[in-house]
């Protein structure tokens, strides 16, 4: 389903692009919407396939190319636990941000190319998490750098936003750099870039050197650390964070998505794919835990003294990916997970809260001028305490089970790397600090922002459902996220992440994946209110519409033709495989 989720996706955006004048912004709205909510279902439901029965996806499309010593490149996807779990947490995430793009850039006469730029992005990030070998990843890898590009210079009238968007391209390729060379490195060690053999090579490899005259270094060790410094990059860590603060010239939507679950964990899912590099490589994990410590805590401290939201919300995004990295450095990879999944949600409600909050203030974002908002917002302040919460991590809500595992985790990490805790501390207290600063500044404070802000203004239905919807997920959503990804942390086996993914112990019931049934009324409604609207309003141009509708049934044809008819490969350069875990 993820792949054809893909696919869906990929054909609808590009008929959107293709008929971007004649579909309208309604028009293009409807579609991605429908199609992000259709693509999440289908994606939720093997994830549910996939955690029940414990199968493994894989896809062989066909060869790529062909190149010399046996070596293969396949465009091949294998949808484990991992990926379809990130899959689902960014469609579902993108289909929220769509929802508030459709009332921030209403008045906008190139929303409908915002919309498209978004699509293409998810479509890509959908090959990073779900690609079956390394130079596929690096396709996705590449494709989310270029669009990101396009989304950052969204407003091409803006000089200040030309000059971000190179910024963030250049820094970018720099971990482009180091993937390359990560590639050589596989290419002339393992020769193969498939991810199952190079995690199964990795014993191997920690037995071989490189001869550079009369020094030689450790291939392992070599390897782990142009691997961290590759993730590093798009990831954000301290010292490569500036391409992070420079994408903020982008529209809210995209900032919401490229700092939740794509651009920014990018980096670290490469690192989860390949973690058995990680393993072998003491060095890399030593580096690793001291750039994730101290991006957690840099980041903290620096979001204490700024004064524009999105700046604020972005050195929060730092801090946070210093947490992952430092619970993936000592191989708590079922901690990381959590704090993936949960981070990503509640990140994407902040932006959206955030996003709100500078609707109502007519585009500004300078905390220095507001204050007393509660009172004409009441809204956005009821959501950002839930928000805020969250992102403290206090007792009872989803973002405790952040802190808690990242606490327990590091302080029964090695001795080597004991102290991390007591620096992780201060994080936190940060954290709730730059958190009720905001807070205090923006609603409670002193009214120091201009009188046509203190308005009641209506704030859009559609903003309203979406945050209610997002807020029932990150306040109460911690235990069954967790009870969700309940893996065996025992049988990890040396750490090899991807692999042990396969062998997950599967909850004793299904109360989980009791919301899969509310995302079928939720789509089967959505649908329905589309159709009956549209046949109220007759500014649509149906035909286009027909034209979209013919193209992804077609897809949809063809798709069923060639997993269930011709599942052979002997019959099909298409099949799917079922691995039993």
């Amino acid at each position: 389903m993820t792949l054809y989720s893909f696919i869906h996706l990929s054909i609808s955006f590009f008929y959107c692009w293709i008929n971007v004048w004649s579909l309208s912004y309604i028009g293009v709205f409807l579609i991605s919407l429908s199609g992000l909510l259709y693509c999440a279902f289908l994606v939720w439901w093997e994830l549910y396939t996939i955690w029940l029965y414990g199968l493994i996806f894989d896809y062989l499309s066909f060869m790529w190319v062909e190149l010399g010593n046996n070596m293969y490149i396949f465009w091949n996807f294998k949808n484990d636990f991992f990926g379809v779990l990130l899959s689902f947490i960014m469609l579902s995430g993108g289909f929220f941000v769509v929802l508030f793009v459709f009332v921030d850039m209403w008045d906008d006469k190139e929303g409908s190319s915002f919309v498209i730029n978004l699509g293409f992005f998810m479509s890509f990030m959908l090959i990073v998490a779900n690609a079956g070998n390394l130079v596929l990843f690096y396709l996705g890898w590449e494709g989310i750098g270029l669009t990101s590009l396009f989304l950052i210079n969204f407003w091409t009238d803006r000089v200040r936003g030309i000059k971000a968007s190179f910024k963030v391209f250049v820094i970018n390729k720099i971990g482009d750099f180091f993937v390359l060379i990560l590639l050589s490195l596989i290419a002339g060690l393992v020769g193969d870039w498939d991810f199952d053999v190079i995690n199964a090579t990795a014993p191997v490899i920690l037995n071989l050197n490189y001869y550079i005259g009369p020094y030689s270094f450790s291939a392992a060790e070599m390897l782990g650390i142009v691997l961290l410094l590759g993730g590093c990059v798009k990831s954000a860590q301290y010292g490569f964070h500036i391409w992070l603060l420079e994408a903020m010239e982008a529209p809210l939507g995209a900032s919401a998505l490229m700092h939740s679950s794509t651009l920014v964990v990018a980096g670290l899912v490469l690192i989860f794919k390949l973690s058995s590099l990680l393993e072998i490589s003491s060095w890399a994990q030593i580096l690793m835990f001291s750039m994730g410590v101290f991006s957690a805590t840099a980041g903290a401290m620096i979001a204490c003294f700024q004064y524009e939201l999105k700046v604020i919300m972005a050195y929060s995004t730092i801090s946070n990916m210093g947490y992952m990295f430092t619970l993936c450095s000592i191989g708590a990879y079922y901690e990381t997970l959590v704090l993936m999944v949960l981070h990503a949600y509640i990140k994407i409600f902040m932006f959206l809260v955030v996003g709100a909050i500078m609707l109502h203030c007519n585009g500004c974002q300078d905390i220095r001028w507001m204050g007393g908002l509660a009172l004409y917002t009441p809204v956005l302040w009821v959501s950002y305490v839930a928000g805020g919460l969250c992102l403290i991590g206090l007792p009872y809500w989803s973002g405790y089970y952040c802190k808690t595992f990242i606490a327990k985790a590091v302080w029964e990490a090695s001795p080597l790397l004991k102290g991390g805790e007591f620096i992780l501390l201060v994080s936190y207290l940060l954290t709730f600090f730059y958190v009720c600063r905001v807070g205090f500044l923006v609603f409670l404070g002193p009214k120091n922002g201009h009188r046509k802000i203190y308005r009641v203004k209506p704030t859009s239905l559609l903003v309203i459902v979406g945050l209610t919807l997002l807020a029932v997920v990150i306040l109460f959503g911690g235990f069954y996220w967790v009870n969700l990804i309940d893996l065996s942390v025992t049988s990890f086996g040396g750490g090899l992440f991807y692999r042990s993914l396969y062998f997950f112990q599967y909850i004793s019931y299904e109360l989980p994946f009791s919301v899969l049934y509310l995302w079928l009324i939720i789509y089967l409604l959505t649908i329905s209110g589309v159709v009956m609207w549209s046949v109220v309003n007759q500014s649509i141009q149906w035909g286009y519409f027909m034209g979209w509708f013919i193209s992804t049934t077609l897809a949809t044809v063809g798709f069923i033709y060639f997993i269930v008819i011709c599942p052979l490969p002997s019959h099909s350069s298409i099949f799917l495989s079922y691995l039993n875990a």
